[in-house]
């Protein structure tokens, strides 16, 4: 399937469908990747690790630093990566 502006054009021409579009803040934050379960979310003030998948809410962070530390701990884990404890 071929994606066309806002509309889905499929190869039997017949199944034609709104794309859902996102706001440009949003689409700034969303970090997702196709192999990591987990995303990057702002929620008012606060920003939000979620994983997709589940639903479930792994933390929330004041800063954005703060949490792409944590999204990245879990991108690694989720890579095979043992944490240490050291930095």
């Amino acid at each position: 399937m071929m994606y066309m502006h806002d509309k889905m054009v499929g190869t039997g021409g017949d199944e034609v469908k709104k794309k859902k579009k996102k706001s440009p803040l949003a689409a700034k934050l969303t970090e997702v990747y196709a192999e990591n379960p987990y995303g990057l979310y702002k929620k008012g003030s606060q920003f939000v690790v979620k994983n997709q998948q589940t639903g479930h809410v792994k933390g929330t962070h004041a800063s954005r630093e703060n949490a792409m530390r944590q999204f990245r701990l879990l991108e690694g884990i989720a890579h095979g990566w043992k944490p240490t404890g050291r930095k």
